[in-house]
């Protein structure tokens, strides 16, 4: 019996060391993208920073172009938002397997943006890309950062807590906080929360009556719809 009883702990302890070789090299590389992600947002965020800090005393006053002209029409804007997507519909999983987030960025950051609801510290770019939203939120549409107007803010919805997949759990009221390249710290309150199809372009071209207005874009889990959240200025 006690002959039979070590076997039976030699099997379960190669069984369990099987398991874990199993496990390690299942999960690694998902843990190893993970890191190398957050190591990316880190950078871009330390980047930014000096870069703000830089400009601080800087006083900016130039007048933008047409964002039509910029950025290219709203159908043009949402068909390359919407072309995004395709990352969030396959699921975190196979997202972090294919992340380009250990790629060199070739982008500066213009801005970052707090959410302390969520808990979420990006940087915010001017470029809509694979690689800069992996790595942050991009600028979509309107004046710019802390500008007149409304400014769109787009985010993956990878529903790994990361980037703007918890938008839907903000709610009236929260806050969000806008650093731009100046360093200037802008406070914005959320005021509206809904839904919206794919091809929905009104919350960009809104009139906010000239207060400071940015509204957030992400996908609905299912990515089938748009989560828009308006906030204005305090």
């Amino acid at each position: 019996m006690r002959k039979n009883k070590g076997k039976y702990d030699l099997f379960l302890t190669i069984l369990l060391i099987i398991i874990f070789i199993a496990l390690v090299a299942t999960l690694g590389p998902y843990i190893y993208n993970i890191i190398k992600s957050d190591i990316a947002v880190k950078e871009a965020l330390e980047n930014f920073e000096e870069t703000a800090e830089a400009n601080n005393e800087l006083e900016i006053n130039e007048e933008k172009d047409e964002v039509e002209n910029a950025k290219g029409t709203l159908e043009d804007i949402l068909n390359e938002i919407n072309s995004e997507t395709d990352l969030e519909e396959v699921g975190d999983s196979e997202t972090n397997k294919t992340s380009k987030a250990n790629q060199t960025i070739n982008y500066e950051a213009v801005g970052k943006i707090e959410i302390p609801k969520t808990g979420i510290s990006y940087p915010i770019y001017d470029v809509i890309s694979k690689i800069s939203l992996e790595s942050g939120v991009s600028i979509a549409y309107g004046p710019g950062l802390n500008q007149v107007g409304n400014t769109v803010i787009y985010g993956h919805n990878f529903r790994n807590g990361k980037f703007f997949s918890n938008n839907k759990k903000l709610t009236n009221g929260n806050k969000i906080y806008i650093t731009d390249l100046t360093g200037n710290r802008v406070e914005y309150t959320i005021y509206s929360v809904y839904i919206t199809t794919p091809t929905d372009a009104s919350y960009m071209i809104r009139d906010t009556g000239g207060k400071r207005e940015i509204s957030l874009q992400t996908c609905t889990d299912d990515g089938s719809k748009r989560l828009i959240i308006w906030a204005t200025a305090d």
